[in-house]
């Protein structure tokens, strides 16, 4: 027995010795078969599928951004967006290159035709956008519009083009995944070859199930389980081996098919965060206001310019809505509230919308807002952008127009008034009425006409002052800055106490006399001073009074000279009559 069992032993060895090898040669082109060349070859192909879809989906990203910069730049006017704009056609440009590049020798010639024509519609969009730039400077609004709705049209022409072109490139990518699940599972039949070969040797077959079953599943479970691992790591250029049952080729291809969607996603996230990289320069580069409103959430970006019109800062504008109470001004906090109440129940203004607003120092502003809505896939309001542009300067200059305007129909008004008055006091009477209603910052004022039998200016007609008392003013020419004015025929302005009891001010007596005439209403502390006449000669003298510093501006100066001048010529007329009149009445010898 112990010999036959030694026998029985060495041809055990020997024949499982035997089964190992040739087992093992069976097995050589089944594991060392260049498989890593195939796989190789098709993560490239992969690769560059998957660059030519990122490349094209710059494309549609940069599309997007030129129709924003054409949309936003007719509203601010500035030119720094025709440079971002030139630059998002430059990055269309490089992008469409980097595809054909990409697409090599051995690419479809429908592909690169449809490239070709992406090139020049591209082309023609950033002419196009070039031209609006031009239109809108020259304020040709209406090829401006013509010019933006043709890029519009041609960009929704252009996209679908693009679609196709990433759709294509995905449906590549599947089919070289596919190309490289074919070449994994050769060595299926061997187990069965063996078991077939060696019946008669249970232990044997067994032994050798188990190495092959080691090397059949668990070997090819370890790698996938290292390409998940370095998956894992971020490192998504590597591509699983495909090998092993059928379960692990599914899981292999499967993991493959993950590897694709992350640097697809990858690429989409660096094209998204680079466009809003650039949006939000944009906004902070702008000379607007720039904001969004969640809905849910609330403020959820401002750009600094805020901080800069309003001076509220970035963090008290998002502290809450009591920051809402602050900014808006109380006497259109109810129509904001209204304004709101219709935002929300889809009612948006149709233009801009002007809004009284107070700064962070209690300073009103005027704040003109333009709102786009967004809205949820089932309608609902998401988020309300927009922009505002500071028009406090606007309405002001409009307020002024209105003064000016209000200020021209009494100027047109004055002469007549003077003209149709019966005798030179009334006419005086009225010219003084007519310009303290045109400089409504005076509060008193009297006219002073020229005696030539006395050489005296003479008080003919009082506005705000005791009449009793100021028919005792008179002056000499040349004597305080009535006289003075009078004289020289130059107006004078006089804002201050220390200027009117100067020297060269109203003098001791006339200042007394004003004084006493306007005791009610306090101490005169502005006044200016205005000769009539045409020629070098006035023929007398017009002065406005008021009773606080600083009262007058040179503007005011500008405008009592003007109307001065308005009335001189039916005073003087009426001053006339009055003599030819009295001369018609009087007595040559006698002078009664």
């Amino acid at each position: 027995m112990p010999r036959l069992r030694s026998v029985r032993a060495r041809i055990i060895v020997t024949f499982s010795l035997l089964m190992l090898l040739l087992v093992g040669i069976s097995l050589i082109p089944v594991f060392f078969r260049p498989q890593t060349a195939q796989v190789n070859v098709d993560a490239d192909a992969v690769k560059k599928a998957s660059a030519t879809a990122a490349a094209l989906a710059d494309i549609d990203t940069e599309l997007t951004l030129q129709l924003e910069v054409l949309r936003i730049f007719p509203v601010t006017k500035d030119w720094s967006f025709a440079d971002t704009y030139r630059s998002s056609v430059a990055r269309v440009e490089a992008s469409v290159q980097e595809a054909k590049d990409l697409q090599g020798d051995s690419a479809d010639p429908q592909t690169l035709a449809t490239l070709d024509d992406i090139t020049r519609r591209a082309n023609s969009i950033g002419l196009a956008g070039d031209a609006v730039f031009v239109f809108t400077d020259v304020s040709d609004t209406e090829q401006a519009t013509e010019t933006s709705s043709r890029i519009e049209g041609e960009v929704a022409e252009l996209r679908p083009m693009v679609a196709d072109l990433i759709s294509e490139q995905q449906r590549q990518m599947d089919v070289a995944l596919a190309s490289t699940a074919g070449g994994g599972g050769g060595g299926a039949g061997l187990p069965l070859w063996a078991l077939l070969g060696s019946a008669g040797l249970v232990l044997v077959v067994g032994v050798w199930l188990a190495l092959a079953l080691s090397r059949s599943i668990l070997r090819p479970l370890a790698a996938l389980q290292a390409d998940a691992h370095s998956i894992a790591r971020g490192e998504t250029t590597t591509m699983a081996h495909i090998s092993g049952p059928t379960e692990f080729e599914s899981l292999a291809k499967n993991l493959n098919r993950m590897i694709v969607a992350l640097l697809a996603k990858e690429t989409a996230e660096t094209g998204v965060s680079e466009s809003e990289t650039r949006y939000r320069q944009l906004a902070e580069r702008m000379a607007d206001l720039v904001f969004r409103v969640d809905i849910q959430k609330g403020l959820t970006y401002a750009n600094p310019v805020w901080e800069k019109v309003t001076g509220f800062t970035l963090e008290d504008l998002a502290s809450g809505p009591e920051i809402v109470g602050r900014l808006v001004h109380p006497e259109h906090w109810q129509s904001f509230i209204a304004l709101c109440k219709g935002m929300l129940s889809g009612n948006m203004p149709e233009g801009p919308l002007a809004l009284k607003c107070l700064r962070k120092d209690g300073q009103t502003i005027w704040l003109t807002f333009s709102f786009v809505p967004t809205y949820h896939e089932d309608g609902r309001l998401a988020a309300i952008e927009g922009i505002a542009r500071d028009t406090t300067m606007l309405s002001h200059l409009v307020k002024e127009v209105r003064q000016r305007d209000d200020q021209l129909r009494l100027f047109i008004s004055l002469s007549n008034a003077v003209a149709t008055a019966i005798g030179f006091e009334e006419a005086t009477d009225r010219a003084l009425e007519a310009v303290l209603e045109l400089l409504p910052r005076a509060e008193a004022g009297f006219l002073m006409a020229y005696n030539r039998h006395r050489d005296l200016l003479e008080l003919h007609a009082v506005r705000g002052l005791d009449q009793k008392i100021m028919s005792k003013l008179v002056v000499k020419p040349g004597e305080n800055l009535i006289g003075k004015a009078f004289e020289t025929g130059e107006p004078d302005l006089y804002s201050s106490i220390k200027e009117l009891t100067a020297p060269a001010g109203l003098g001791p007596e006339s200042g007394n006399l004003l004084k006493q005439a306007a005791a009610e209403s306090g101490l005169p502390q502005s006044i200016m001073c205005a000769p009539l006449g045409i020629g070098e000669r006035p023929f007398g003298c017009l002065v406005l009074v008021a009773f606080s510093e600083g009262s007058f501006q040179t503007s005011d100066l500008d405008l009592l000279q003007a109307a001065a001048a308005q009335v001189a010529l039916p005073l003087e007329n009426a001053q006339l009559r009055a003599e030819t009149d009295l001369k018609a009445i009087t007595d040559g010898l006698t002078g009664l």
